[in-house]
């Protein structure tokens, strides 16, 4: 019972770790063990099976092995994924599907003659082949044969179908064998990258950029343990096409299965090991449902960050490993510090190659920001510059498919779509130490950086030149507090209640009564407009304002908005060099009380600023120099209030540090008697935070917007008097009240071309039916739902594809896991993300969020979850189903079951036109249309039409 009762929790249910505590007899032992070891199972599938049963050192350190390496790519791929990107999201999920459907079988043949499969990399694969004692072939011949039997079965798939025709696709190899160093890259309590690197991995894909179509390319070193077995024509120097092998029996496949853990600590050490090798976020998936051999994908927007470094020399310089993992922790801290993920490690002709993503598992609502900043600092890295490592970076936003690659036995959760191969290609593109985004990311971050335009490149699979930008550095200067969430209105609508309390909190801090102030709300609600409004009155009446913005990949930076406002509090600006910005403080903290020179050094900390220590500030420790800074900086700030009363400002305080918040508790509890007011914005604070409980605090929760409200919000940013009475009821559909929702649905409309202003009245242009959410709303409510547990947002999920308002009883039959429901709708609840209502109705309070969480299913959840929920209604609804004819319709129509969805349409229309509903019977009359013109594509009238002959011989 050595394992701790923490890790333990998270496998076992409170019973069995109360058993599992007291001492389990055989069969609660078994029954645990068996429940693990599916988990371990499910998990392996994930892993190549080199980081199986290896010794933590030897992978931590880089281990050298003799293997053969053979790279499969599909040629004709690009053409196929640039046909497809045309159809957007459902372009992105079926190159998914084409993908899984093409590598399954090849995956069977790699093990079938003893691979590991070591990574999929879009649309190629690479695996390895060690020496096996039990089997006489060698590793080099068991390669050869691999991509020979591959070669061979395709020749019965000579094109795929698709939705955009079929395409001719076949493969090309390339085999090489050598010393290769396997290495574990990372740190267990982020993540951690198993990668396999040195100079014959950069000879393996030299030698695959020479294959050609169909072609099966191996170097000498291969040749020579094959050619009593094999026909080849040297292509060139060293290079060798194979033309034919001879017959053999069939390899045993190496299974997995006999290395599975056995005991129940062994197996939790295990997997507890390996936990750390998954993305972030799919541990929590494959938990959730161990049984089940598939992860279910979904629709987001994602931006890809490729890095490729080179230069290090694994053969010949034996700090080369050390080396590689000291950079890679580097870049991994700097990714997490940006809340990104790395997705994986592999290999180039040119180095090494480590994907990124920003909005998967986790989306937010900058993330080409975040990319940008992660990328220019990864470009100024100090292991980087230390060990001289060449790097060059190309980033690319757009919607992909996130989901499983690969086959049943072994697959990778990763990201696919058009929009992944630009990031790769502009990363190639990129020269050393250039940074280049597409512009769809230098849209989203041009007021934020310095950016130059080069000239449009051509890449491949692309018919049209891409718009290329290169991003030199972070603009200075102080960033406007207020941008992130104020609306374009330059007139303040409505909070008329919230600005005369507001006026009061003024009158009492002039009074000399300090006062802070807590503004809080959903993303998007106005707080910041509102706090704008606050700032320009005082700031109207000569009085000064300094802020400081709490950034969301800031949580683990100590002091990071206190040390924003105190460089505005001490005039110190970005450009200021360091000597200048010493002379600042030090001048400064002489004003205030020329006894505080001795402590500049505490000041320059926060500032990041260095200043030799004095003799008061060397001996003291941390706790000590803590509360000296907070004392320092109330003095600085009480001084500044008997000048003049002072406004501070903290934004977004919901990404605060907890330092931060202690500051603030400590200054918060010492201005009662101060013309200081502390204006807060955030959206939720977790925990008890001592500056909420005084008699001087006051928070004001926005709601949102009333229907006339936000009537009078658009017409302001549209300056219009009205608007047509259809653009009315969709704005007020869509956003709810929500201001920053307005403003983007408008700007969408606007940019779309949906509605125009002639004449100062607004024109309809087309129709508003299948408008898409904006980007920036997306990215909103996408970052709340990804921070549900994996198993509450998949309630979401599911929910949605009942439509916007859906009753508990609805929801648990089409549920596959009711146990926990209530649990995970109170939750919801709780977040404030659904509302429950009588008779065990639930209604999602924006339809917003209900649109995301549909989007976000892929194509073919939906479509199955749409006819479970049609199947389960006609269950429940058998004796009174004329009463569900409209929602059958709509299942079976969207889960295209043509016959089901055509009858039901016809019997609706039936419906509707006995009680003269003569339009909803001709909706329902055009959609049977629709869809039997649908199963006329799809080849399905003549089997119908059969089966009614049949029928009518029978009655």
């Amino acid at each position: 019972m050595a394992l701790a009762k923490t890790i333990l929790e998270q496998y076992l249910s409170k019973e069995e770790l109360e058993h599992y505590e007291k001492g389990l007899n055989a069969a609660e032992t078994n029954k645990i063990e068996n429940r693990l070891k599916e988990l371990y199972q499910a998990m392996v599938r994930y892993l190549p099976s080199a980081i199986l049963g290896r010794e933590k050192e030897d992978l931590r350190k880089g281990c050298f092995q003799e293997q053969a390496v053979l790279v499969a790519d599909i040629s004709g791929f690009t053409t196929l994924s640039e046909k497809l990107s045309h159809r957007g999201r459902a372009g992105a999920e079926e190159v998914t599907e084409i993908i899984n459907r093409f590598f399954s079988p090849l995956v069977k043949i790699v093990f079938r003659h003893g691979g590991d499969l070591l990574r999929f990399s879009g649309d190629a694969l690479a695996a390895t082949f060690s020496e096996i004692p039990s089997v006489k072939e060698s590793k080099e011949l068991r390669a050869v044969l691999t991509a020979w039997k591959i070669q061979d079965f395709l020749k019965n798939f000579p094109e795929v179908e698709t939705s955009v025709g079929a395409f001719p696709l076949s493969m090309h190899f390339a085999i090489h064998s050598g010393k290769t160093l396997g290495i574990e890259l990372g740190t267990p309590e982020i993540d951690l990258e198993y990668a396999l690197v040195g100079p014959e991995i950069n000879h393996l894909i030299t030698l695959e950029e020479k294959s050609a179509l169909g072609e099966i390319l191996f170097s000498e070193t291969i040749f020579k343990k094959v050619k009593s077995e094999v026909k080849a024509e040297e292509k060139e120097k060293g290079i060798y096409q194979l033309k034919e092998v001879s017959e053999r029996q069939e390899i045993p496949e190496v299974s997995l299965i006999e290395r599975i853990p056995k005991g129940i600590e062994n197996l939790v050490s295990e997997i507890e090991r390996l936990k750390a090798h998954l993305p972030p976020g799919l541990f929590e998936k494959i938990k959730s449902d161990p049984k089940s051999e598939r992860i279910y994908g979904e629709h987001r927007r994602v931006t890809t960050l490729f890095l490729n470094l080179w230069g290090l020399n694994y053969e010949k310089d034996l700090k080369a490993a050390e080396n590689l993992q000291a950079y890679f922790s580097e870049v991994q801290g700097i990714v997490q510090k940006y809340e990104g993920t790395i997705d994986k490690i592999d290999f180039t002709r040119q180095g090494e190659r480590i994907m990124i993503l920003f909005g998967a598992p986790v989306a937010h609502e900058n993330d080409e920001e975040r990319a940008s900043l992660c990328g220019l600092e990864i470009l100024s890295g100090v292991w980087a510059k230390t060990l001289g490592i060449p790097q060059k970076i190309g980033i690319n936003s757009g919607y992909v498919f996130a989901g499983n690659i690969g086959s049943k036995t072994r697959q990778e959760y990763t990201v696919m779509g058009d929009e992944v191969n630009i990031a790769a290609r502009l990363m190639e593109t990129a020269k050393k130490s250039e940074l280049l985004v597409t512009e769809s990311v230098w849209a989203k971050i041009k007021k934020k950086f310095e950016t130059q335009k080069e000239k449009p490149i051509t890449v491949k699979g692309k018919t049209e030149p891409l718009e290329v930008y290169q991003v030199t550095k972070e603009k200075v200067g102080i960033e406007d507090i207020f941008a992130r969430w104020m609306s374009e209105s330059k007139i303040l609508v409505g909070r008329e209640k919230e600005q005369s309390i507001l006026s009061e909190i003024v009158e009492k801090v002039l009074a000399g009564r300090g006062q802070i102030v807590s503004i809080t709300g959903e993303a998007g609600i106005g707080k910041s407009r509102l706090v704008r409004e606050l700032s320009q009155k005082w700031m109207s009446q000569g009085y000064t304002v300094f802020g400081g913005n709490c950034q969301s990949y800031g949580s683990s930076i100590f002091y990071l908005p206190w040390a924003e406002l105190m460089e505005d509090y001490l005039g110190i600006k970005k450009v200021d060099s360091p000597e200048e910005k010493r002379k600042k403080i030090e001048k400064n903290m002489v004003i205030v009380n020329p006894k505080l020179s001795e402590w500049t050094p505490i000041i320059g900390e926060l500032l990041n600023v260095p200043i030799e220590e004095t003799s008061l500030t060397k001996s003291l420790d941390a706790k000590l120099r803590q509360q000296r800074l907070f004392d320092i900086t109330l003095e600085m700030l009480t001084w500044g209030a008997a000048q003049e009363p002072l406004m501070l400002i903290l934004e977004d305080l919901h990404w605060a540090d907890t330092t931060s918040l202690e500051m603030l508790n400590y200054i918060g509890r010492n201005i009662a008697n101060k013309r200081i007011l502390i204006a807060l914005v955030y959206r939720s604070l977790e925990g008890k935070w001592e500056f909420r409980e005084k008699e001087h605090h006051t928070e004001i929760a926005l709601p949102e917007f009333t229907s006339d409200e936000s009537k009078k919000l658009a017409a302001t940013l549209l300056t219009v008097e009205g608007m047509p009475k259809e653009i009315e009821e969709f704005i007020s559909k869509k956003t709810q009240g929500n201001p920053f929702f307005i403003e983007e649905v408008i700007k969408s409309l606007i940019e779309r071309g949906v509605i125009k202003k002639e004449d100062g009245l607004l024109k309809l242009q087309t129709g508003l039916d299948k408008l898409e959410i904006p980007d920036t709303i997306q990215g909103v409510i996408m970052s709340r739902l990804d921070r549900l547990s994996a198993e509450t947002k998949n309630v979401l999920q599911v929910a949605s594809v009942l439509g916007r308002q859906f009753n508990y009883s609805l929801l648990e039959g089409i549920y596959p896991k009711r146990e926990g429901l209530k649990e995970h709708l109170q939750t919801l609840n709780r977040l404030d993300l659904i509302l429950l209502e009588p008779a065990n109705q639930y209604l999602f309070k924006h339809i917003m969020t209900q649109e995301v969480a549909y989007e976000s299913l892929s194509f073919g959840r939906r479509r199955e979850l749409h006819i479970i929920a049609g199947e389960y209604i006609e269950g429940i609804q058998e004796k009174n189903i004329e009463e569900a004819y409209g929602i059958l319709t709509h299942h079976f129509y969207q889960g295209r079951s043509w016959e089901k969805a055509f009858y039901y349409a016809i019997e609706a229309g039936d419906k509707a036109k006995k009680v003269y509903a003569n339009q909803e019977a001709l909706n329902y009359y055009d959609k049977a249309l629709e869809v039997f013109d649908q199963m006329g594509e799809e080849g399905l009238l003549p089997g119908i039409m059969k089966e009614i002959q049949e029928e009518l011989k029978e009655a």
